[in-house]
């Protein structure tokens, strides 16, 4: 229910009640051990760290930019490490294209490729068309 509500808020600008609602419902998958449902909270943070990023990138600041860069990179490969722990292969996957979206942003070529030829093998042995073609994006 948390991450709909942060979805939701995210959606419609409110910052503070995505924010809010993303880190009870991290605390809420914690507590019931989901470490599927918390990856999945967390892959919503790393898209509001996203879209934070662009944000302060079109209004040239860039180091917020990073920063935000940086924490939506974190959430990622938190969300990546989760999901492999959880045995869920496609929640792998959507956050290998976080972590590839992730370091594009940071300027880090070399590792968004890295992530992206990862995603892709993995998308390619679970028959996840979409994700493979998102990881040719990156």
């Amino acid at each position: 229910t948390f991450h709909r509500l942060a979805q939701l808020a995210a959606t419609i600008g409110d910052v503070d009640e995505a924010t809010w609602s993303t880190q009870r419902a991290t605390a809420l998958f914690r507590k019931m051990r989901d470490k599927g449902g918390e990856a999945g909270i967390l892959l919503v943070a790393a898209d509001m760290g996203f879209a934070k990023s662009w944000g302060f990138f079109v209004q040239g600041m860039e180091l917020k930019s990073q920063v935000q860069a940086k924490e939506a990179l974190r959430n990622a490969e938190l969300a990546r490490n989760l999901s492999k722990t959880a045995n869920d292969r496609s929640g792998q996957a959507l956050a290998l294209l976080s972590i590839g979206n992730a370091h594009l942003m940071l300027k880090d070529a070399e590792s968004a490729s890295s992530a992206a030829s990862e995603c892709m093998a993995l998308c390619e042995e679970l028959g996840h068309e979409q994700g493979r073609a998102g990881a040719q994006l990156i």
